[in-house]
């Protein structure tokens, strides 16, 4: 399954989700999410559906990572 940058410049949303390519080795951007419960379940849900890695990381505090599934 192929991920593909939505929303990367728009502002909404305070908590960034993000995939680990295992090919090129790094965390690519998916979406935006305002509530850190939904975008729990987000990173739940894509990593059974996908098998890699996500993470979802905090605007408010400069990138901090909150979750990951690994």
């Amino acid at each position: 399954m192929e991920t593909h940058r939505v929303n990367e410049e728009t502002e909404d949303g305070n908590y960034v989700i993000e995939t680990l390519n295992p090919v090129k080795s790094e965390w690519q951007y998916v979406t935006t999410e305002f509530s850190i419960s939904v975008a729990a379940t987000v990173i739940s849900n894509l990593q059974n559906a996908t098998g890699q890695n996500c993470r979802v990381l905090s605007r408010r505090s400069e990138n901090m990572v909150l979750a990951v599934a690994p």
